[in-house]
């Protein structure tokens, strides 16, 4: 998958984004419609969707991402219910982090300029 480094301009369905971004979705939509008794199910998930996921780290679902590969979780990380993390750049959370409900974390951007839009060009910031 290509990561874009900060301001740089993409395609989205370039660069082999979109198989990436249909991967991230089909287990990002596994892992919120998991059970809440099967905690080690979730886990597993989580593992294949994120980059890294430390010990004793819990996600709550409703989460929101766009390839969950750049998502990368230190020990002992809690996020609560209906987070977004878009993750065009990496997202680095370290150790012992907690994220309350609803929190959004957006690594991707569009640029200013009208013409850059209409071409459907977005960037990571």
């Amino acid at each position: 998958m290509h990561v874009s480094a900060p301001g740089e301009l993409y395609l989205p369905g370039e660069n082999d984004n979109g198989k990436a971004y249909f991967r991230g979705q089909d287990l990002l939509e596994q892992f919120n419609l998991s059970h809440a008794n099967d905690p080690d199910h979730r886990y597993r998930l989580l593992e294949q969707l994120l980059g890294a996921i430390g010990t004793g780290s819990e996600i709550r679902p409703s989460l929101t991402c766009d390839y969950g590969a750049n998502i990368f979780l230190g020990d002992r990380v809690y996020i609560n219910a209906g987070c977004s993390l878009l993750d065009v750049a990496p997202i680095v959370i370290g150790d012992d982090t907690q994220l309350g409900p609803g929190v959004q974390i957006l690594t991707a951007n569009h640029p200013l300029d009208s013409e850059l839009r209409r071409q459907k060009w977005e960037s990571a910031d």
